[in-house]
């Protein structure tokens, strides 16, 4: 049944409307929109999702609709995280979902379903990794409509996430103010005054607060910015020479090893900043 939807597809997008009704294999183009749209997994709209303010919407993606179809061929490079659809016309005859399909040359082909909320102006369904597609997603998604034309989409967007530049995540200032103080401990690694400065910035950058990369799908500490905002002081090998300069300091103040065994360090504690770590208990 799989290589059979694959097939059909391919030859959706090859053949031209005439065509479309002869499909082969017994499987007409009406009964294929109706394997579509009631099989695979259901995936809920979050209006959440699609706040413009929050996110961003990706560019070089084309929306092409053929009868029934909307055709989602992204082309930006950039891994779709999020879809939005804002109705034109909806059924009088209550319409529960909509069904979709990705398919890539480089990964498997996957269906399943959106709920919609039709009584609503804008549902935002998620893309991507949320609904079972790996890596960067740069296959193309296509969605099964209603054959009756019952249901018309006046807008259709799709985003991926963005840094969030908001004044609770001010990572910028306090990332800038983070390096200056390490290097300032370092030249005076005699001064209380200056590690405890240094150490009570350290204690903002790791933990999470509203700040996300265009990679991220949760908040990260504000750390992980180090190396992928080439605007800041800080640089990706920043991090792991902040906490080998605590390491050598934890014997003199115990509340750094207190940080560093403490659940969010750990949690968010990655590869490249736990090498410091690894080395100074292979040196013991």
């Amino acid at each position: 049944m799989k290589r059979i939807l694959f097939l059909l597809f391919l030859c959706i997008l090859g053949c031209d409307s005439s065509k479309e009704e002869r499909l082969g294999f017994g499987i007409s183009k009406k009964q294929a929109d109706k394997i579509l749209s009631s099989n695979g997994p259901v995936f809920s709209e979050a209006d959440s999702y699609c706040v413009e303010k929050q996110f961003q919407e990706v560019e070089d993606v084309q929306f092409n609709k053929i009868d029934n179809r909307y055709y989602i061929n992204n082309k930006s490079g950039k891994s779709l995280k999020y879809l939005s659809l804002k109705f034109y016309k909806t059924p009088k005859k209550k319409l529960d979902s909509i069904g979709w399909k990705y398919f890539s040359d480089t990964d498997f082909d996957q269906l399943g379903r959106f709920k919609i909320d039709t009584s609503k102006r804008q549902n935002c369904f998620p893309l991507g990794e949320e609904i079972g597609i790996k890596g960067t997603a740069l296959g193309s998604y296509v969605l099964i409509l209603p054959e009756n034309d019952s249901l018309v989409i006046s807008e259709l967007k799709v985003y991926s996430n963005e840094v969030q530049k908001k004044d609770s995540c001010d990572y910028q200032t306090d990332l800038n103010q983070l390096q200056k103080s390490y290097l300032s401990s370092i030249e005076k690694p005699e001064s209380k005054e200056k590690f405890i400065e240094f150490f009570k910035l350290i204690l903002k950058s790791i933990k999470p607060k509203d700040c996300k990369r265009d990679i991220d799908t949760h908040s990260v500490p504000k750390y992980y910015f180090c190396g992928y905002d080439r605007d800041l002081s800080c640089t990706e090998d920043s991090p792991r020479l902040w906490f080998r300069h605590l390491e050598t300091f934890k014997e003199k103040y115990p509340v750094v090893e207190k940080m560093f065994q403490s659940v969010v360090f750990q949690k968010y504690l990655r590869g490249t900043e736990a090498e410091f770590r690894r080395k100074a208990l292979e040196e013991k």
